[in-house]
């Protein structure tokens, strides 16, 4: 898919996966800073599923599915390759304003081309974590929200630093503002994943530069409630970020969200008073 249309996909059922990488890609771009890397999707009834986003010449490349970093870049790659000698052997100059009858033609290329791949690469692996390796032996938090069926009840934006950019908002604009713009965006995400599939994304990294990471991660709680964060630094210190936050949570998720913020509102103090305490916001 470009950044503003699909141009190829081989499985109808994951159609909205190109809605939702349209969504991450905003929020990477505009608030994230960076490039989308990797996401885990969690769900109770399958396997986590890796998904891999891989841009180049404009057009980004999404891989779903168990592999390993190695056959990942192998495929990207492959497939690329392709679509760049055949968008050449069509005369096409602009990716983002093919036809419909070219997109047509392209797809039908592709098909033939990703059933290539499939008997090149190895489909059902073994189930492989991301492979990182880590500058940083901390995590911080950026930002944390809470919401309860797509409506967000907390939006904490902690960054003093300005980690996080808003390139389509005034420097004057104040930070309830960018609050709820990061909430307006991470909830969009939501919106796509609970109406398609069974799961949720568990988190989803954005690439800074070697090793170096950025993330944006969900945790579902009790009562149709889910705590997210945008964070930097070493994912394996994320569960000791939400174990911490954990405290401050379970009185306002123990029982289903009926429309009074005010319980939340006070949730949202006691937990900036908290991360008040931790040294640079980093966990260890």
């Amino acid at each position: 898919m470009t950044k503003t249309g699909r141009v190829y996909y081989s499985n109808k059922d994951r159609e909205y996966f190109l809605e939702l990488t349209r969504n991450l890609n905003f929020i990477a771009n505009g608030n994230l800073n960076r490039t989308l890397d990797k996401m885990l999707i969690v769900s109770k009834y399958t396997k986590e599923k890796l998904t891999r986003f891989f841009e180049k010449n404009g057009v980004i490349h999404i891989l779903v599915g168990n592999f390993s970093d190695k056959n990942s870049d192998w495929i990207f790659n492959q497939v690329s390759i392709f679509l760049n000698d055949l968008l050449k052997k069509m005369k096409i100059d602009d990716v983002r304003k093919i036809s419909m009858i070219k997109k047509d033609l392209i797809s039908h290329e592709l098909d033939q081309f990703i059933n290539y791949i499939e008997k090149a690469v190895e489909l059902k692996v073994k189930f492989v974590r991301p492979d990182y390796d880590y500058i940083d032996k901390w995590l911080r938090v950026d930002y944390i929200g809470l919401s309860s069926e797509s409506v967000g009840v907390i939006s904490l934006l902690l960054d003093k630093e300005n980690n996080l950019k808003f390139n389509t908002i005034s420097k004057n604009e104040n930070i309830d503002f960018k609050e709820s713009v990061l909430t307006i965006a991470i909830e969009a995400i939501m919106t796509i994943i609970r109406g398609n599939m069974i799961g949720y994304p568990r988190w989803i990294s954005i690439k800074l530069g070697f090793q170096k990471y950025r993330f944006l991660s969900f945790k579902k709680l009790e009562n149709q409630f889910f705590l997210y964060c945008i964070t930097e630094g070493n994912l394996e210190k994320l569960e000791s970020l939400e174990t911490a936050l954990n405290p401050y949570l379970e009185d306002g998720v123990s029982i289903k969200f009926i429309g009074s913020l005010k319980p939340f509102n006070e949730i949202k103090n006691k937990i900036r008073d908290f991360i008040g305490t931790i040294s640079e916001r980093k966990f260890y």
